[in-house]
Order: C-alpha cells, then structure tokens, then sequence
C-alpha cells in the first residue's frame, strides 16, 4: 500500500510537471499572475504587488510570494511560474490519500486521492500559474481539520492547523475559505439532525465553539494582520478595492463577462469532473443512503453546502467550485470499494453498463476528432500527428476498456482504465501536441523576433493587440496602449523604441509615420484575449538614428 502511495502522488505529479516550460501561457490571467511574481522578484518589493505600470488588486499577495520564489530558483520562466500550482496539486493528493485512508481506511483514502488527481478540473489547475492549485491544498487542509475536531473533539495541534490554513487561504484569494468551512458546518448539523445512530454522534458539543472559534480566529488574524498592515500602509487604496471590486461586486454581479444563472456548476460538472463524472449520479445516491457514517456525511455536508454558495455568487468561472471536489472524490471512492465487495449493484445493472457504453463510445470519437482536426487545419505536421494519433489511441483503448470492464462487473480495473487513460492524455498533449500548434504560439513567435533583434525586456507599446501573455514572453518591457491612432497622434520624440500592433492598424497609419519605422516582421495566429480572434501582428522598431532609446 506505500508503494501504491507514493505511485498515486507521483505518477500525477509527473504529468502536472511535464510540457509547462515548453506549452505557452493561456488565458488572460495565467501571464497577469507569472508577470506580477516576475515584477515582485525583480523589485524586491514582496507587499504590494503590480502588473505592468499599476497595482494589482485582483488577489491577495500569497500565489505571487510562491511563484516569486520559484522564480528566484528556477528562473523567471513559464515552468517556474507553475511549479507552485503543480506541487500544492500534488501536496494536496498526498494529504488527501492520508488523512482518508487514516480515517476510512487506506483503499478509500488512495482511490479518493487518484480521482482526485485524475479529473480535469484538477489536471488544469495544476498545470497553470493560477490561484487554484494552492487555494485547494489550503482549504483542503482546513476541512480535514474540521472534520477531525468534529470526529474526536478540540485539541489544540488541529485549531491552530485550522487557523493557519485559513488565514493562508485568505491571503490567497481572500474570505472564501471561511464561507467554505461555514456551509460546510451549516449543512453537516443539518444532516447530523436526521440522524439517530448513537455510534455515528461526534464527540462535538456547542460548548466547545467559543474556544475553536477564539483560539482558530486569533491564529488566522496574526497569520494575515502582518501583511495587511503592510499593504494598508504602503497602497491604502488596496484593501478598499479589492473588497469592494474582487469581493462585494463579484457576488453582487458578474465580472468581466462571467455572469451565469444559478445552475451553471451542476451542467459543467460533467466536463470539469471528467471522466469521474460518469460515476456522480450513483455516488450521490449512496452517499444519501450513507450519510449516517459519519465520513460520508461529512462529504456530503463539504459538497453541498459549498456548492450552494458557489451557484448563489453572481460571477462564475469553472475553477471556482474546485475545493469542493476533494469531497466528491470521496463520494466516488466510497462507491468503488463497495462495488468492488459487491455491496452496491448499481454499477451493475443494464442501464449503468449502457451509460458506460456510451461514455467509452463518445471517449473515443472525442479522440479521433484530434487528428482529423489537425489535417483539416492543414496544421498537422510530424510531431503533431503523431502526438495526435497518440491521442487517439489511448482514448479509444481507455473509453472501450473502461465499458468492457464494467460490463464484465470488475468496476476497480475500469477506474483505473479511466483515471489512467486521463493522465496519460494529458501528458501527450502537453509534450507532443500543443506546443506545437502553429496558431497558439503566437505571444511566444512575437517574443522571439523581440529575442533575435535584442529587443528582450525593452520598452514599447502594444497597440490593438493587448495579449497580456506577449508581455510576460517578451521580458515585461511591453504596456499596453488604448489609442489604435497613437502613431499619427504622438509626436515622433515621444515614441518608444518598439511597437507590437496589427496589420489593419499599420495599413492605416499615414505614410510618412511608416516610414519612419522598420518592420522587424509579422506572425498570424490566434489571441485568447480576444475571443479567439485570427490577427497578423507586427513588430516594428524605430531605428536609433532616429532617436530611439
């Protein structure tokens, strides 16, 4: 069981790792956070954090104190900017696979450690330099301390843990750790209520909360007050800000576009908790029926009562329901081992094991469709067929294996077909697949002419093009300009030395400004930040005879 252990820890954490140096930064918060942490390391100032020319209020300072520090290690690159994510992924399996196997015994806890690994939502959050990966080891730890205080009483080590992760979740992305733990507490005595059974009561009395809430509060308070007042000091608009934008006005109403109704979590789980979500429906089942043990009520009350709170914030985004996977991991463990003892027949029945059928049916035709893509693309050079045929083949193995497996009733052998087939995906991808995807690499393509023409970290303006990730890959030298007319606006000694902007910028610029300019060269490909847009972009560089610095 050690040896599974440590398989189950370091099999994912190899796959978390692999192709994040060499697979470009998605999205636009991925290069706002590893450009941040670049500007902390280089100024030295670890309190207030800035991207670019202003102060970055969007989260608290501790994601950009991790990913700094791996940047002082590793160097300020792509792999060290998502090194913390990938570790705290990992960390948070381990604690996962102990704390259960120590409660529910080692099977639970190292099947409910490998779903966990193993389903997409996690796998993404590993792989980039966000909050999540970090935030989710936090509050993990946090609820494993509540439930050990409410299965074995107070003692000190576990109030102060619970403090402490708390107070480091807040310094992560603020006050969403405690609203974790509160639904968690609200909806775990709702179900203790309904439930009779002496031999599954806690320990857990009323009298017992002014000392947790006291002695856990004050932990919390000194971990976050030291910074606070730092930054309260240094930037008093900070706090203000983010409370009332990246707090108060992201539950009131949606941001940047990510308003969706109530509900919105409960259709994606399908894709996010992938390919574990085949096994939700019946997981939710007999946890009910479980719920008077007290490790499956404890899940349950984890799932539900975060989940609410989750699909009532106005602003929504996939990731944001993460911390409550670790129990929905559970639920499904819990599950398997009861259908591998034949205790549960609903993975046996003809309706699950059509369900199946389908699930490895559509696994594999998903597969397929990754080389076909490609060769419609025109795209699919050596490298990428290949790794796109790899793809394929795995899915279909993985999908036709997972239903043969559940059809022949062995429903342990078909988890490991599905979580494994997962990963293993996921590690294709990453190294032979989208690196390489002549389209995605076009904030890394600019920066490169910027690296052949010693432009690496030198000033400029992007203009009509505002990939935040362009600055991160050119050295952090590039702000982004609002006026597309700033060529035939500003006089020439007010120009920067570089300009990043589009060909129907350039094309209306007057003749006599472009002449003053020298086109370095262009790349085609597609800017996440703008919905996916095709641009040509162009790198133009004013010559130092005339005045460039």
């Amino acid at each position: 069981m050690r040896w599974l252990l440590v398989l189950v820890i370091t099999g994912p954490l190899c796959v978390y790792m692999v192709g994040n140096g060499a697979t470009g930064l998605f999205d636009r918060d991925e290069p706002r956070y590893a450009q941040t942490s670049r500007q902390m390391l280089a100024s030295g100032d670890w309190v207030v954090p800035h991207f670019l020319d202003k102060i970055r209020t969007a989260k608290p300072v501790l994601i950009y104190w991790c990913q700094a520090s791996a940047m002082a290690v590793l160097g300020d690159n792509r792999f060290a900017a998502r090194l913390p994510s990938s570790l705290a992924m990992a960390a948070t399996v381990a604690m996962l696979a102990i704390g259960v196997s120590r409660a529910t015994g080692r099977r639970r806890g190292l099947w409910c450690a490998f779903i966990l690994s193993s389903c997409g939502m996690a796998i993404i959050s590993a792989k980039m330099c966000l909050t999540d990966g970090v935030l989710l080891l936090l509050i993990t730890t946090s609820q494993l301390c509540l439930y050990r205080l409410w299965r074995r009483g107070p003692d000190s080590a576990t109030i102060v843990l619970l403090g402490l992760s708390a107070g480091l979740a807040g310094l992560t992305k603020g006050p969403v750790a405690l609203g974790i733990n509160g639904t968690t507490i609200v909806v775990l005595w709702l179900l203790s209520r309904s439930v009779s059974d002496r031999k599954w009561q806690s320990p857990w009395r009323a009298e017992h909360f002014p000392m947790v809430i006291g002695v856990a509060g004050a932990v919390l308070i000194a971990t976050v007050f030291p910074w606070l007042y730092a930054i309260q000091a240094r930037a008093p608009q900070f706090l203000s800000t983010a409370i009332g934008h990246d707090v108060i006005d992201r539950i009131q109403r949606g941001q940047e576009g990510h308003t969706q109704p109530p509900g919105f979590y409960s259709l994606i789980v399908w894709a996010t908790f992938f390919p574990w979500s085949l096994l939700i429906p019946a997981a939710l089942v007999w946890g009910w029926k479980r719920r008077h043990i007290a490790a499956t009520r404890f899940a349950l009350a984890a799932l539900v009562g975060p989940w609410v709170m989750f699909e009532l914030i106005a602003t929504k985004l996939p990731h944001y329901v993460l911390p409550t996977y670790p129990a929905l991991a559970y639920l499904v463990a819990d599950l398997l081992v009861l259908a591998s003892r034949g205790k549960v027949k609903d993975l046996s029945t003809r309706g699950f094991r059509g369900m199946a059928w389908v699930w490895g049916i559509g696994v594999s035709l998903i597969g397929v469709a990754a080389p076909v893509a490609l060769l419609v693309s025109g795209q699919a050079h050596t490298w990428l067929a290949v790794g796109a045929l790899w793809i394929a083949a795995v899915a279909i193995a993985t999908g036709i294996s997972t239903a043969m497996r559940f059809s022949a009733d062995r429903p342990l052998a078909a988890a490991r077909a599905m979580g494994g087939g997962t990963l293993l995906v996921i590690a294709i991808a990453y190294v032979m697949v989208l690196p390489n995807i002549p389209t995605l690499r076009l904030t890394r393509d600019i920066a490169q002419l910027f690296i052949d023409n010693d432009g690496y970290g030198k000033a400029g303006y992007m203009i009509d093009f505002k990939e935040p990730s362009l600055a991160f890959e050119q050295g952090g030298g590039l702000r982004e300009q609002s006026d597309n007319d700033y060529l035939n606006t500003t006089p020439p000694s007010a120009w920067p030395e570089w300009i990043v902007t589009t060909r129907p910028v350039w094309d209306a610029t007057r003749a006599d400004v472009r002449a003053q300019w020298t086109e370095i060269g262009s790349v085609s490909g597609v800017a996440y930040s703008d919905g996916g847009k095709r641009h040509e972009v162009l790198v133009l560089r004013k010559p130092h005879s005339e005045g460039g610095q």
